[in-house]
C-alpha cells in the first residue's frame, strides 16, 4: 500500500463540494467531537482524560474567537479562497458529514497578548462552529492554565 498526499485537486473538489452548499445546509451538518464517551475517537492522545493534562469545557463559539487571538485565520467568512484555509474548513465539515470525529480545540492563553487565548490545535474548528452559528462547543484546556482562562472567557464543566 502506498501512502501519498492528497491531490490538490482532491482538496478543490471538495472545497467546491462545500461551497455549493447553504448555510442551512451547512448547519444541518452535525458536529461529532471526540470528548465524553467518544474519547476514544481523539486523534490527540495528550487530550484523553486518562493522562490528566487537559480538562474539557463547554464554551460559547463567539465568545471563544473574540477573545482569542486567531493570526492568519479570518472569522468573517468560511471559505476565503484560499486552500490551506477553504481546505481545512472543508476537511472539517467532510469528516462530520461522514459521521467522523474531530478533537476539541486546544485552548490555551496568548504568549503575545496579554488577556487573549490562543488556540494551539483547532482555529479553523473553532472559526467554523462560529460562523455555523452554534451555541457552544467543548475545547480542551491544560490543567495548568484553567484558572487563567476561565478569567477570560466563561467555561462549562462537562457533567461526567
Amino acid at each position: 500500500m502506498e501512502l501519498r498526499k492528497p491531490d490538490i485537486s482532491d482538496r478543490i473538489a471538495l472545497i467546491k463540494l462545500y461551497q455549493q452548499k447553504t448555510l442551512n445546509e451547512l448547519q444541518s451538518i452535525k458536529p461529532n467531537w471526540a470528548y465524553g464517551e467518544n474519547t476514544d475517537k481523539m486523534l490527540d492522545y495528550s487530550l484523553h482524560p486518562i493522562n490528566q493534562e487537559y480538562t474539557i469545557f463547554h464554551v460559547n463559539p463567539a465568545e471563544l474567537i473574540t477573545s482569542s487571538e486567531l493570526y492568519e485565520v479570518s472569522t468573517e467568512t468560511l471559505f476565503n479562497g484560499q486552500v490551506l484555509n477553504d481546505s481545512r474548513i472543508a476537511g472539517i465539515l467532510y469528516r462530520w458529514d461522514r459521521n467522523e470525529f474531530v478533537d476539541p480545540p486546544t485552548v490555551g492563553l496568548c504568549m503575545n497578548f496579554k488577556g487573549k487565548l490562543s488556540l494551539s490545535d483547532g482555529r479553523h474548528r473553532a472559526k467554523l462552529s462560529f460562523l455555523l452559528g452554534y451555541k457552544q462547543i467543548p475545547i480542551a484546556i491544560h490543567k495548568t492554565e484553567i484558572e487563567d482562562v476561565s478569567k477570560i472567557i466563561q467555561l462549562t464543566k462537562l457533567h461526567e
